[in-house]
């Protein structure tokens, strides 16, 4: 089974949302530690704030796959939360060297109905394969 290979699995709602409030946590946790270090421009100044990254063995890059986000967008008790946690966690993501990636069976405007994460992924690296026109219609991309 793929969830062997995964550092971490989330099944179902509730065990989404605690996942993505983790993952919010530790992105924000990791950009104030980036904000706090130093470093030297070319004319000998020191700032503080690491605005790059740059993947190393001590700060890797953390792909993260949120398959059937869907599910969550749309769950009546936890939608508006993860809308707002997913817009967050894109906003972060790249800056701290993140790749987040949602990924639904069906890109369709109706299944994501937040407008902000429609505007980041139209705007971004969204990618959809769409089976025929009919199926096609409403989709992002």
């Amino acid at each position: 089974m793929w969830t062997e290979h995964a550092d971490l699995v989330a099944l179902g709602p509730l065990s989404c949302m605690i996942a993505l409030r983790a993952l919010h946590r530790a992105l924000k946790a990791r950009s104030a530690h980036r904000g706090q270090m130093t470093r030297k421009l070319k004319d000998g100044r020191e700032v503080r704030g690491i605005g790059t990254f740059d993947p190393t063995y001590e700060t890797p890059l953390w792909p993260i796959v949120f398959d059937e986000a869907h599910m969550a967008l749309q769950d009546e008790e936890f939608s508006t939360e993860a809308a707002w946690l997913i817009a967050q966690i894109s906003k972060l993501a790249r800056k701290v060297g993140a790749a987040f990636i949602l990924a639904s069976q069906l890109a369709h405007l109706a299944e994501i109905k937040d407008r902000a994460i429609r505007a980041m992924l139209a705007g971004m690296g969204a990618i959809c394969l769409r089976a025929g026109e009919k199926q096609g219609a409403g989709m992002l991309g």
